[in-house]
């Protein structure tokens, strides 16, 4: 009885002091839900996570609200600019030598630049360079046809009976009036070219080539094989060999007025 009596209950006088009878208040999280994508779960990260966050989806709205215009990109046109008319005057004075424009022309390009130069173009010189090598290229075109037009005429003064200075005047006259050497042999390539195809005049109907669109593609393989040949004595050959079937191309033509002349007269003497 005395043990029973001497056993007594836990005494929670202390834990009640403290105790508040509330409940125990668990602290919030600083960044509204969001997540911390970095792994790191203290408080300043958090907080400094719901930040950015919140700021960048001001940013996003913002730019939506705002109406970006894109910045223009620089352009040159040589039509109707400072360029255009020295330029093309040289693109004809280099046409009566050279047909077609090579992207490798050095010379070409250097003119290019002095041209920017002198006019005071503002843009870069790769984009002056681009345009001008495009309106070259357009032009030289246009240069090509009206050359080929003259060539293969059937009316007027037949090209395949002229000779070979009076042609050069014919078909590049209008780019260059002081035809030199370089283009009376551009002259002979061309006049060859056309023999070979049997595209000029007075040729037979059943006989006649005819390459359409194709004919400066395939001239310029002419070119090339003709380049390609290392005989030193080439060009005189080509010039004598032209000159000389025009001679007998006059002769036989000369031959045919004789024997009319003849044959007329004739006629004329039973009248």
């Amino acid at each position: 009885m005395l043990e029973d009596s001497q056993q007594t209950e836990p005494d929670h006088s202390q834990d009640d002091l403290f105790d508040s009878g509330e409940p125990e208040v668990q602290p919030q999280d600083d960044n509204d839900g969001t997540e911390n994508q970095n792994g790191c779960d203290c408080k300043c990260c958090k907080q400094n996570y719901g930040m950015l966050k919140r700021i960048l989806e001001e940013l996003t709205k913002l730019k939506e609200q705002v109406n970006f215009k894109e910045i223009p990109v620089p352009t040159f046109n040589v039509d109707g600019s400072a360029v255009e008319k020295p330029f093309l005057a040289y693109l004809r004075k280099m046409f009566s030598t050279e047909l077609f424009v090579r992207e490798t022309d050095d010379e070409l390009k250097r003119k290019i630049l002095q041209y920017r130069r002198t006019y005071d173009v503002k843009q870069d010189s790769d984009l002056v360079l681009k345009s001008c090598f495009s309106f070259a290229y357009r032009k030289f075109v246009d240069f090509r046809n009206q050359v080929k037009i003259k060539l293969l005429s059937e009316t007027g003064e037949d090209p395949g009976e002229m000779d070979l200075p009076r042609l050069a005047r014919h078909l590049f006259g209008r780019f260059k009036p002081d035809l030199g050497r370089d283009t009376i042999l551009l002259t002979a390539h061309l006049r060859c070219f056309a023999h070979e195809r049997k595209l000029l005049r007075k040729i037979p109907a059943e006989q006649k080539g005819s390459l359409g669109c194709r004919f400066f593609k395939e001239f310029k393989d002419y070119e090339n094989r003709y380049n390609s040949n290392q005989e030193p004595q080439k060009d005189l050959t080509l010039k004598d060999r032209e000159e000389k079937r025009i001679m007998k191309k006059l002769d036989d033509l000369d031959t045919q007025r004789e024997r009319y002349c003849d044959h007329m007269t004739l006629n004329f003497e039973y009248i």
